[in-house]
């Protein structure tokens, strides 16, 4: 079930593989639950998404990525 749905995702959204590794992952599924799109994500902003990345990932994932 978790191999159908990282599918899903990376063929709607195919940038989000380049972003989060694994899409069973807390922070994962924060950005998919709040921001269900690439053009979600890009209206959000990258500093107002690298915060919420931070606070959610509890510093583990970082800009640079």
């Amino acid at each position: 079930m978790l191999n159908q749905v990282q599918d899903f995702v990376f063929t709607i959204f195919p940038e989000f593989g380049g972003i989060i590794k694994h899409s069973a992952t807390k922070t994962a599924k924060y950005l998919l639950k709040h921001y269900p799109s690439p053009e979600s994500i890009v209206d959000l902003g990258q500093e107002s998404l690298c915060r919420s990345v931070r606070r959610v990932s509890r510093g583990r994932v970082s800009a640079q990525r």
